[in-house]
């Protein structure tokens, strides 16, 4: 799904699909939104999904491990990494923050392989955009 503001750039929209205490919970994700617009969103459905209380992770299609949402960037890198894959569904999981000690919430800088990945993924990305872009000028 595509949007388009009146500043003329393009925001697109995902499906979230967030898994808290054994239910599921869909929302809609803009490519724009802050951490703490994920919180409230989510907030709508569960109360108790708030950065108090969990700790927001998605599960990054290209390596099946789950990131953690520390900022704002880090929704942003999410968002912009399901649009470099071509993908609509962004699968998420809150964790309550007492239960986190044997949950993957590695902190370490990326190595040397997931680098080299991340920079093709942003290759990919441009080269199917500057093509859609063309395509959709035609």
């Amino acid at each position: 799904m595509e949007t388009v503001s009146g500043s003329g750039s393009s925001n697109f929209t995902f499906l979230g699909s967030c898994e808290y205490k054994d239910e599921l919970y869909m929302i809609s994700i803009c490519n724009v939104f802050s951490l703490m617009e994920l919180f409230l969103t989510l907030g709508r459905k569960c109360e108790e999904i708030s950065p108090q209380n969990v700790i927001l992770q998605y599960l990054a299609p290209h390596r099946k491990l789950y990131v953690t949402l520390n900022e704002d960037d880090d929704v942003r890198n999410m968002t912009h990494l399901h649009t470099c894959m071509i993908l609509t569904i962004i699968d998420m999981r809150a964790v309550k923050k007492d239960q986190m000690g044997g949950r993957n919430v590695n902190m370490k800088s990326p190595s040397l392989e997931r680098q080299i990945s991340d920079a093709a993924c942003t290759r990919r990305c441009t080269r199917s955009m500057s093509i859609i872009g063309t395509s959709l000028l035609r």
